[in-house]
Formats: C-alpha cells, structure tokens, sequence
C-alpha cells in the first residue's frame, strides 16, 4: 500500500472539504469517498504513526488519529503488555514532541490513552495507573519543559472524561457494567490523588504566579479546569438504573453540576481552612481574566455544595460553613461584585444556606460575622435589583435579574432563623429590600395612580390586579397581544410575597405574624369568610376581589386568575406570546402557597384566625379545600398537556404534585375524595 500516494489523496480531499463553497457536489462526494475509503481500509498502527509524522493537514491528522484508535480497541486483547506500554509512550511522545498539533489532534491523541489506561485499569487494578500518576506529578513538579507540564494536565483532564462517563464513553466495547466498575474504582481511590496532586501544583505556583506570564497563565488554565472536573464529579450509587444514569450524565453535562458529596477518606484535605484559601486566593488572582474567572468561579461554587459522611466528626460542618463565610466576606470587603461574577455569588450564599443547616449553624456563628454576611446579603440584593431594572428594559442577558432570584430564594434559608436569633437585623433587612423593590418595580413602573397601602400585602395586590387589569385588556385585543407584560416582575412578585409570608419549602405551618394579622381585621371586621370565599371562587371568572377578602388569600386569588388567563390565551393561540418562566414561577408561588394555607393544622395555632378556621382547616364547613385542591390539581393535568415541551413548567408541575400526593393522614383522606381523584 503507497502510504504517499493515500496522504496525497487525503491532504487534497481535505482541502476540498475544508472549502466546500468553492467546489462543485462530485468533488465534495469524492473527496467524502477518499476518507470513507481510508476508514475502511486495513493500514496497521505502525502505517498510521508513518502518515502523522508525514502531514500537517488537521483532518488527515484527525482521521488517522481515530483509525488508531479504532485498532487498539478492537485489537488490545491480542496485544502484550510491553507493546501496549510502547504504544502508550509514543502517542505521548508525539503530542509532546509537536507543539504545533492542532487542539483537536491532541485531544483525541490524549483520550486514545487514557482509554488504554481505562482498559488496564480493569485488568489490574490500579496498580499502572498509580505509578502513572506518580510519573506525571514528577513531571509537573520537576520537568523544566513547559510542553511537558502542559501535556501532563492534559493528559489528566482526559483521564478524568474517560472515566466520568459510564454510558457515552467513547470504548465501545466494554460493556456498561464495566465502565461503571472502573469509574467506582477510580472514584475511590484515584480521584483524590489527583485532587492531591494538583493542589499540590496550585499552592507552588501561587508565590512566583505572574498572570502576564504565559506559561503561568497555561499552566494555571490546565490546573482549573482539572479541578473543575473533580470537584463536579458525578457520584452514583450501583442501584440506580442505567436508563437513569444515562439521563442523570446528560443533565450534568448541559444543565448544572452535582453537590459536592465525598467521602470520609477527604476529611484531611477538605476540612482544612487551607483547602478553601487556596481557591479564594486563586479566584481573586484571575477574577479580571475572563477565560479563568468561570472556571474559579465553578470551582469555589462546588465547595460550597460540600456535603456527605466527609462531614462525620462533630461540629466539622460548622467549622467548614464558617470558614467559608469568613474567607467569602474578605473577599467582598475588597472588591466591587462585576457583571460576570454577579449570579456566580450570589449562587455560592444560595448553596451555602440551601446545604448547610441555617438554624443551628448561622445562630452558632459570632454574632458580627453573621451581621456582617447579612449586610453583603442585602447590599448585593438591593444592588442587584436595581440593575436588573436596566436589564429588563433593555431586553438583552438577565445576569443581574438571575442573580437577583438566587438572593431572594438565599432570603426564605435565612428567615428559618428568625426564630432563634437575628429577627430584628433580618426583618430590618427584609423592609430594605422591600422598599428599594417598590422603587424600582412599582414606583418606576409606569403605573399612572399612586399606590397608597397600610401593608405590604395590600401593595403586591393591587399592583398585581393593575396588571391584571393591562393584561385583560391585551387579551381582548389581539392586536396589542405581544404587550402582555414581562414575567420577570410578576415572578418577584410572586418570590416577595412568599419571602413576607415566611413561606419555605421546610415551613409546613403558617407564620405567627400573618395569622396574627388575619385575627386583627377579623376584630376589626375587615374581612370576613364568606367574602374571602367568594373572591376564590370567582377569580376563575377573572372578576376582582371582595372588598372584605382577607389579604393573603387575596393575592391567591390573584395568582388563580392568573391561570385563568394563561389557559384562555393559550387556548385561544396566544401561547407563543406567553412566557414559560411565568408558568413555572405561577406553579412554585401555588406550591409555597398550598403547604401552608390549605389544609391547615389548627393545633398549631392558639388562636387561630377565623378566616382560616373556617375556610382551610381539616373538616370546614366551607367548601374552599376542596375547590382550592380540585382547581390546583387540574392545573397541574392542563400544563402537562399543554407545556409537554417545557422542561421548567413540566418540573414545577410534578413538583407541585408529588407535595400535594405526599400529604398524610386525614389530609390523604380528604384528598381522595375529590372530584378529580375519581375521574
């Protein structure tokens, strides 16, 4: 076989195919044909390194690269353990002998030895790949070559790909049992030796770290992202379904990362302050260099998920949630939160509330760390809203509205701790947050009356019913249709009014401050029971509410009109101009809503307010429960229908449903006898 004449061929055929504006359908057809040919053809691995050493061409390069490949998985049982180690040396040899290889050359060069290390780490155990990993720390650490070290963070990341994956792996011969044994294997013992070693590299180059230097910024690159890869590892346990596996993998990949769960072999170098200093340090050294600052960012995010038996000595998770806090709040003394790393913050306190436990952790810390995290908190909210306004005008990235939504959802963690300590700072802190919300939402709104309220509650209403109100007279328009107004407020709305209800998903009774409300205006006859049911029952006929409708259940009702509307414009083909964020965020706000106002427990409650213990409590007399749970529940029936090809609104519906199936007892009891259950 002339190994010339098929390079010839190939580098022509590339050229072709590389500019395919410029050529006629025959020519683009043969020049398919050439490489269609070489795939099928029988050249040898030897024949394969004589062609890469021969041409420059990218896609020849690609394409004998993949032939390689090709033969060694077919072929590796035939091959002794001497050949596959000369054929392992060489492949790196080439990439680092050749600096001039493309990145996408490199990359598949790379994952042609890390399969071959897979392989072998089923046959053995491990034990290659120990020393190898003991090969490439010696040749970050001690190489003078710059390639060398490059090539060795490489090599790890590709290490690290082909073992992450159980399902798409690009070894198509092993089975998915044997790539699952090898990633648990690798999991646990040889994902913390890289976490090792390369923070072992990262504390070394801190001191001589010059970002204007470009084998420092490279190198620090290459370390980052390896880093990113294990501290986002995936952990699966053996019982879970491949088919969900599959889709569990998927989801990592394109949507968001796993917490940070470990074991109890990284308690040495995770709960050391040291661990989460180094990255602090790191991020603040790169938050200005935009390829770097994400991948910092990543890292310090998965730290603040950690969680699992890591945490199994007392008092570890503590002394981890404060050291984070301390190391977090330095940093934001000395830096003004940018566009970039704005939703990246305000992740990390959501993670950090959402993971640790906020009533006994955050009531444990000194009292002037946790004035001082509470202070940041509502500066970087108030900040954050007041640019998301711009955003929202300007209809371009929503990083500050984004970032606006985490804080706000970081705000329902920390009112669990209300109750034992901090209420007068939260509560100051809520009314901060609250105003600057008016001013920037209502005041600024465009609204032409002057909205004068004794409560916050009476504010959401009736700025909610205004627009209502705009959106009623869009609908009746097909014309103005497409001005419906942005979900983005009325999904704040729908955050805020939760947060002053004291609404999270852990509360599964209402707060003493509202009931204590509904009792007043009972007193004061204000509202009434019969006036609150009728507005329940006629939002679905979009009429306005009673005057005498108690406050909270008002803004319900409010929210069923809603749906109301939604379901009569998409039945009506407006569903195009209807926003999917303001469906899911209808179904959280019911969500919040039905775990604490419906169906209530009055044992918990001395007293509790009439209006609730007439119209919500196990066993009313008044039909509200029922009407309430049948209307929520075909809901739930209609957006599965309708929103089938909507990920969020199909997740906040099923979410919604299982709270509503999960209910015990004489709440089970009452739910089965609904109208809907019998269908």
């Amino acid at each position: 076989m002339d190994i010339d004449r098929t390079i010839h061929e190939m580098e022509q055929a590339a050229n072709i195919l590389l500019n395919p504006y410029q050529q006629s359908r025959d020519y683009i057809k043969m020049s398919e044909n050439v490489f269609i040919s070489f795939a099928k053809s029988q050249f040898t691995i030897p024949q394969c390194f004589l062609i890469l050493e021969k041409t420059r061409v990218e896609l020849v390069l690609f394409e004998t690269v993949k032939m390689i490949k090709n033969i060694l998985i077919y072929e590796w049982r035939g091959l002794n353990d001497d050949d596959k180690m000369v054929m392992r040396q060489k492949l790196l040899d080439y990439v680092i002998n050749n600096p001039n290889l493309p990145p996408s050359v490199i990359e598949r060069v790379l994952q042609i030895v890390a399969i071959m290390v897979k392989r072998k780490f089923l046959e053995d155990g491990g034990e290659e790949l120990k020393s190898l990993l003991a090969k490439i720390k010696e040749m970050i650490f001690e190489s003078q070559d710059n390639r060398v070290q490059q090539v060795s963070c490489a090599f790890i990341v590709s290490i690290l790909q082909e073992f992450t994956n159980t399902v798409k792996s690009e070894d198509v011969v092993l089975s998915f049992e044997e790539h699952f044994r090898a990633k648990k294997m690798f999991e646990a013992r040889e994902l913390l030796l890289i976490f090792q070693l390369i923070f072992d590299a990262l504390e070394r180059i801190l001191p001589i770290l010059d970002m204007n230097t470009p084998t420092h910024f490279i190198m620090l690159e290459s370390s980052l992202k390896i880093m990113e890869l294990v501290l986002s590892w995936s952990y699966i346990t053996a019982l879970i379904p491949k088919r969900i596996i599959k889709a569990f993998e998927s989801l990592n990949n394109i949507k968001q990362q796993p917490s940070l769960r470990l074991s109890t072999l990284w308690q040495p170098h995770m709960l050391r302050r040291r661990t989460i200093e180094v990255f602090f340090i790191i991020y603040w050294r790169i938050r200005d260099h935009a390829v770097l600052q994400q991948k910092g960012m990543n890292c310090l995010i998965q730290l603040s998920t950690l969680s699992g038996p890591v945490f199994s000595q007392p008092n570890s998770s503590f002394t981890y949630f404060r050291d984070y806090v301390e190391l977090l709040m330095m940093m934001l003394k000395n830096c003004d939160v940018n566009e970039r790393e704005a939703f990246g913050i305000a992740t990390i306190i959501r993670k950090l509330l959402m993971i640790h436990n906020v009533k006994t952790e955050l009531a444990r810390m000194d009292e002037g760390l946790v004035k001082e995290f509470l202070g940041a908190m509502v500066l970087m909210t108030v900040k954050f809203n007041e640019l998301s306004v711009k955003e929202n005008l300007s209809y371009g990235d929503t990083v500050y509205t984004d970032a606006s939504k985490s804080l706000l959802e970081a705000w329902l963690d920390v009112i669990d701790v209300v109750e034992f300590a901090f209420s007068e700072e939260v509560h100051h802190h809520a009314r901060v947050i609250f105003d600057k919300f008016i001013e920037c939402h209502i005041d600024g709104s465009g609204t032409d009356q002057e909205i004068k309220c004794s409560t916050f509650f009476d504010t959401i209403a009736l700025y909610t019913e205004a627009k209502l109100n705009e959106l009623c007279t869009c609908m009746e328009n097909p014309d103005s249709v497409t001005k419906i107004f942005d979900a983005p407020y009325l999904a704040y709305y729908d955050i805020w009014a939760c947060l002053l209800y004291g609404c999270n998903r852990r509360k599964t009774f209402n707060s003493r401050d509202i009931n204590h409300l509904s009792v007043q205006l009972s007193q004061e006859h204000k509202i009434d029971s019969q006036s609150t049911l009728t507005t329940l029952q006629s939002s679905v006929q979009l009429q306005l509410p009673q005057d005498k409708c108690d406050p909270t259940v008002r803004i319900f009702a409010n929210i069923l009109r809603l749906c109301e509307m939604e379901n009569r414009a998409i039945e009506s083909g407006f569903g195009a101009t209807w926003s999917p964020l303001l469906s899911s965020t209808i179904m959280w706000f019911i969500g919040q809503y039905l775990n604490i106002y419906i169906l209530i427990d009055a044992t918990y409650y001395n007293p509790l307010a009439p209006v609730f213990a007439e119209l919500f409590t196990i066993g009313s007399a008044l039909p509200a429960n029922a009407w309430c749970m049948n209307f929520i529940l075909n809901k739930v029936a209609w957006n599965m229908h309708k929103y089938h090809h909507d990920v969020d609104v199909v997740e906040e519906s099923i979410r919604l449903f299982l709270d509503i199936v999960n209910i015990r007892n004489q709440k089970l009891h009452m739910l089965l006898n609904l109208k809907v259950f019998k269908i």
